[in-house]
C-alpha cells in the first residue's frame, strides 16, 4: 500500500505517469480487501471513479467488492452504473460485455454492449473479441467463429479470439481444425488456455 501511495502522490505533484494512476489505485484497493479492511477498499474504489470514471477495471473490482459483501447481482447492477455514467465510450462498453460475457450472466445485455461498441468504434478487434465470447457462451459457435475471424483479420496475434476460435470449432465438429487453432494460440500466449478457463470456458 505505501509503494502504491507514494507512486500516486509522486504522479500528482509532478505530473508524471499519470495514466497508470487509476490502476495504482485499484492494487490500493485490492491491499485493503486482503488485509480485510474492506471499507477501506470501497472507500479507495469509490475516490477512484470520482477521478476516474471511464475506467472499467475500477468499476470491475467496486462491482465484485460488493458482491462478497452484499450477494449475488452486485457487480452486474454496479456494471449497469458503469454504463450510466459512460454511455457512449466505446471501450466501456466492451468492457462491460467482456465482464458480462466472462462471468457468463446476462449474455443478452453483453452482446447488447458490444454491438453498440462496435457502432461506435466499427471493427473494433477488442470488441469482435468480447462478442465472440458472449455467442460462445450462448452456444452460437457459427458466429463465435464469425467473429473471432474478423477480431484476428484485425490483429492476427489476438490469442484469445485464436484459442475461443479453436474451442468453436471443437464444439462444432472440426476437430483438425479446433485443435490447430487452440495449439496455435498456445504458442503466441501459454497462459490462454489457463485463462479462459478460468472463466469456465474449456475444450
Amino acid at each position: 500500500m505505501s509503494a502504491c501511495a507514494g507512486f500516486i502522490s509522486e504522479s500528482l505533484q509532478e505530473s508524471w505517469r499519470m495514466q497508470y494512476i487509476p490502476e495504482a489505485m485499484v492494487y490500493m484497493a485490492v491491499a485493503y480487501e486482503r488485509l480485510g479492511k474492506c471499507e477501506k477498499a470501497e472507500g479507495e474504489l469509490k475516490g477512484a471513479l470520482t477521478r476516474y470514471p471511464g475506467y472499467a477495471p475500477v468499476w470491475e473490482n467496486l462491482g465484485e467488492l460488493l458482491e462478497k459483501l452484499k450477494g449475488p447481482g452486485m457487480l452486474m447492477s454496479t456494471i449497469d452504473a458503469m454504463l450510466h455514467t459512460n454511455p457512449s465510450n466505446a471501450a466501456v462498453l466492451n468492457a462491460a460485455c467482456r465482464i458480462r460475457a466472462t462471468k457468463g450472466e446476462q449474455l443478452d445485455a453483453a452482446l447488447a454492449d458490444c454491438d453498440e461498441a462496435l457502432r461506435l468504434k466499427p471493427g473494433d478487434a477488442d470488441a469482435l473479441d468480447s462478442r465472440a465470447l458472449a455467442r460462445f457462451r450462448k452456444g452460437n459457435f457459427a458466429d463465435a467463429i464469425t467473429d473471432a475471424n474478423s477480431a484476428l483479420a484485425a490483429n492476427p496475434k489476438l490469442a484469445g479470439s485464436l484459442y475461443l476460435r479453436g474451442l468453436a470449432k471443437l464444439k462444432s465438429g472440426d476437430a483438425p481444425g479446433g485443435n490447430a487453432d487452440v495449439t496455435a494460440a498456445q504458442a503466441i500466449d501459454p497462459k490462454t488456455a489457463a485463462a479462459y478457463a478460468a472463466y469456465g470456458v474449456t475444450p
